[in-house]
C-alpha cells in the first residue's frame, strides 16, 4: 500500500505554489526534523536561511547516507525520505533555517527544531520528537507527574522568536511523537498575536496532556487550529487527555505500537486513508494505560524518575544505543533501582535495548 515515500514520487515535481501544503506534507516535514543538521543549517536564532537541497548535500558530505544512524527508536527510513525529498522541486527548493539541538542533563531537557520556509509568506516549524537520547526519555517520564517540561517551555519560546524573526509570515507547526506534544503546547501558550498567525498545528501521534495542567481558556482560543493525526490502533497518541479540534485516524500497515511509525500510514494520493473510529483494541489498551498511570502513586513515579536521572548522570551513557552497547554496565546499575522502578524500566526500555 502507498505511503509517504510514494507521495513524494507522485507529487515531488509540484511546488507548494502549484499544489498547496497539506496534511501529508506536514508529516514529511515533521519526520525530517529527526535529521542532524549541525553545521548545515543556520542555527537558531538567525534570520538567514539556506536551500534545503544544499543543506542535505552538506549532511551527506559530512557522513555517507548509509552510515547515518538515528538510534534504536527513530525510523531508519527517515534517511531514505530525506534522500528522496531533497532532489524534488517540492522539498529541495524549500529554504530552511534556525536549527537547534539542545540537550541539557541538568534541566532534563531534550529539544530540537528546524524551520521550513514554504514560500515568502508561510513557514512550517518542525519540532523533533523523542530521539535516542536518554534525557529525551527522561522528559517523557517526567510528563507523568509534572508540567511543563523543559522542552514544552522551549517550544513556546522558539515559536515566539521565530514569529518575530519572520513577522510577515503565516505559521504552520507540528511534530511527530513528543514533537507533536510540543507543537500542541506551544500553540496553546503562545502570545495571542502569534496565535492569530497560526494556520494549523499538527500533532502527529503526539502524546496528549494532563488536563490538570492545561489552561482551558487558552486552549479554547486555538482549538479549531489543532489537528491530531493518529493511526487506527493507536497507543502513543492516546496517552493523557486530547487537546485538538479535529482528529484524522489513519489506516496503517503495522501492528500495535509499531503503528507509531508514520511510514506505516496509508495514503490516497494527497490525503491519508482514514477510518471513522479507533479500533476497540486501542480503546481497551488506552483504558489500561490510563488506569496504570493514574493508579501508580505519584511518589513511585517520582522515585523512578529520580532513579533514571541518577543513572543518566553517573553512567556516562547518553543514548539507547550506548545502553545497548554497554548492556553489562546497564544491568549492574539496574540492581540499584528499587523493585517498582526496575519493573517500570523493563516495561519502557527493555524491548528497545535488549531485544530489538
Amino acid at each position: 500500500m502507498a505511503n509517504i515515500l510514494d507521495y513524494i514520487n507522485w507529487r515531488g515535481d509540484l511546488t507548494f505554489t502549484a499544489n498547496p501544503f497539506n496534511e501529508i506534507d506536514n508529516v514529511i516535514l515533521s519526520c525530517l526534523s529527526y535529521i542532524d543538521y549541525e553545521d548545515t543549517v543556520p542555527t537558531y536564532p538567525k534570520a538567514n536561511r539556506v536551500s534545503y537541497q544544499n543543506a542535505v548535500k552538506k549532511v551527506f558530505e559530512k557522513k555517507q547516507k548509509d552510515k547515518i544512524v538515528l538510534g534504536l527508536i527513530v525510523p531508519k527510513t527517515i534517511v531514505k525520505l530525506m534522500d528522496i525529498a531533497y532532489l524534488t522541486k517540492r522539498y529541495g527548493q524549500l529554504y530552511v533555517s534556525n536549527y537547534i539541538n539542545y540537550i541539557d542533563k541538568d534541566t532534563k531537557t531534550q529539544f530540537s527544531a528546524v524551520v521550513f520556509h514554504l514560500n515568502d509568506k508561510q513557514i512550517y516549524i518542525s519540532y523533533r520528537g523523542t530521539d535516542d537520547t536518554l534525557i529525551g526519555w527522561q522528559e517523557n517520564i517526567d510528563m507523568l507527574y509534572t508540567a511543563p517540561t523543559g522542552a514544552q517551555v522551549m517550544g513556546v519560546k522558539y515559536l515566539e522568536e521565530i514569529a518575530e524573526l519572520y513577522p510577515n509570515t503565516k505559521i504552520y507547526l507540528g511534530g511527530h511523537s513528543k514533537g507533536g506534544n510540543i507543537a500542541n503546547y506551544a500553540t496553546i501558550y503562545a502570545k495571542e498575536e502569534i496565535q492569530d498567525r497560526i494556520i494549523n498545528c499538527y500533532t502527529n501521534d503526539g502524546q496528549g496532556m494532563d488536563k490538570e495542567y492545561v489552561d482551558l481558556d487558552k486552549y479554547e482560543r486555538v482549538k479549531d487550529k489543532i489537528i491530531r493525526i493518529i493511526p487506527e490502533n493507536d497507543v502513543v497518541g492516546m496517552i493523557f487527555d486530547t487537546f485538538a479540534g479535529s482528529t484524522i485516524i489513519c489506516k496503517s500497515t503495522a501492528k500495535g505500537v509499531y503503528q507509531h511509525d508514520p511510514f506505516s500510514w496509508k495514503i490516497n494520493v494527497t490525503e491519508f486513508q482514514t477510518v471513522e473510529k479507533i479500533r476497540p483494541s486501542a480503546v481497551k489498551l488506552d483504558m489500561q494505560l490510563t488506569k496504570l498511570i493514574k493508579t501508580v502513586p505519584t511518589e513511585d513515579k517520582i522515585v523512578f524518575g529520580k532513579n533514571l536521572y541518577d543513572f543518566i548522570k553517573t553512567s556516562q551513557l547518553d543514548t539507547l544505543m550506548d545502553c545497548k552497547k554497554e548492556s553489562i554496565k546497564l544491568l549492574k546499575y539496574l540492581n540499584k533501582f528499587n523493585g517498582k522502578s526496575k519493573k517500570i524500566f523493563w516495561q519502557v526500555f527493555g524491548e528497545f535495548i535488549f531485544f530489538k
